[in-house]
């Protein structure tokens, strides 16, 4: 526990010591910490679109390699959370609500990008491909090792395997294409399903296994590991909340 005098950091850090039993804090933390490496990501990329950093996002191996890092935590944690959640009894009202949410700021997403940067629309991006792969998860929640076997042949194949139909606007949320889209965020379900499919596999072990009940139980104790759980549990809205932020940030520092 860190101890201070000031009132407020008190109330915050003990607002954040309190321990979540329903929830596995550890995906909590891993999350926030996802959201955090996104968040340095979009304002390196805004610092570039500003042209007050020269940063090559196109050509450059190493932000090429942080997206891939950012995308493969995201996405293999949605598909253990969805297995735990499974597991517990999955609660039809939170799922949709969730659904909705997913659905409608993937829409302002895409209606914000078509104003703004017209020419780089986001049709498919992270939050488009959780919806679906939020949907078509509960397909393969009940299995195991299926899992493993079919999300590593669909990784594979998402990125040894191209063929020109797959070019059209109307097939590009598949993946696979030759030639991908000129847009801000593309997620295709080839390969990205393959981390939701092998993040369920991981979730039933953390689910099932006595020997992971350390980790099941696990609860975050210091104030870096509180304040990553709360960022994992408002990853959604931090993600819709940010680059505004930091666009408007940047602008008045700019003028």
């Amino acid at each position: 526990m860190i101890k201070t005098q000031n009132p407020l950091v008190r109330f915050v850090v003990d607002y954040f010591s309190r321990p979540n039993k329903n929830r596995f804090e550890i995906v909590d933390v891993l999350r926030g910490l996802a959201v955090v490496q996104m968040m340095i990501f979009h304002f390196c990329f805004l610092l570039k679109e500003f042209r007050i950093a020269f940063l090559d996002f196109s050509y450059n191996a190493n932000w090429a390699a942080f997206r891939i890092v950012i995308v493969t935590m995201f996405l293999s944690l949605v598909g253990v959370s969805l297995k735990i959640a499974w597991e517990r009894g999955l609660k039809r009202k939170s799922y949709y609500r969730r659904l909705a949410q997913l659905f409608f700021y993937g829409l302002a997403l895409s209606l914000t990008t078509y104003i703004i940067a017209p020419s780089r629309t986001v049709i498919f991006g992270i939050l488009q491909f959780i919806f679906v792969a939020s949907i078509l998860g509960l397909v393969f929640v009940r299995l195991v090792w299926v899992n493993l076997i079919l999300g590593t042949v669909i990784i594979w194949l998402g990125f040894n395997y191209a063929n020109p139909i797959f070019n059209q606007a109307g097939l590009w949320w598949i993946g696979m294409v030759t030639r991908g889209p000129v847009t801000l965020d593309y997620v295709p379900l080839f390969p990205w399903f393959g981390l939701v499919l092998i993040g369920i596999f991981i979730g039933h072990f953390v689910v099932h296994k006595p020997q992971l009940a350390p980790i099941k139980s696990w609860h975050a104790k210091d104030f870096v590991s509180q304040t990553l759980a709360l960022t994992g549990r408002h990853s959604l809205t931090l993600y819709m909340a940010h680059v505004p932020i930091f666009f408007v940030f940047i602008y008045l520092f700019m003028t």
